[in-house]
């Protein structure tokens, strides 16, 4: 009997890590390029002190300070290849970067986050990603 092959599909954190990985081979970006910990696991309680300490529904996972061209850095909201779907909050977010002046964009897999970030960082004052 033959076994169907199953395509093992990496968690979101395990994308994140992936891409911080790869990060902190590049020179250019591995001390600027942030992680925004949005992601939250406990109870009610928790989530109201994390609000009044000021974190906010919706901001994208990575940031990275330099401006390109026209735009003063790059918002990224990365999502796992498969079943990542962005909220309404993260779309939110990522057009009202976009409106200030941000490059900000989902990427759906670690290998994506990469291209963006090399494409973002070959920007010239007449680019665009």
């Amino acid at each position: 009997m033959r076994s169907i092959p199953v395509e093992i599909i990496a968690t979101e954190r395990q994308e994140h890590l992936a891409f911080m990985r790869w990060s902190q081979t590049q020179p250019m970006v591995r001390d600027l390029l942030i992680h925004i910990p949005n992601e939250y696991d406990g109870g009610i309680g928790g989530g109201h002190l994390r609000k009044r300490l000021g974190v906010r529904k919706g901001v994208s996972d990575f940031f990275l300070p330099i401006p390109k061209g026209s735009h003063h850095g790059l918002w990224m909201e990365l999502k796992r290849k498969s079943k990542g779907k962005p909220t309404f909050e993260q779309k939110d977010w990522i057009e009202r970067m976009q409106k200030l002046g941000y490059a900000a964009s989902f990427c759906f897999g670690c290998d994506e986050a990469i291209d963006t970030v090399k494409k973002y960082m070959e920007i010239c004052t007449y680019g665009k990603i």
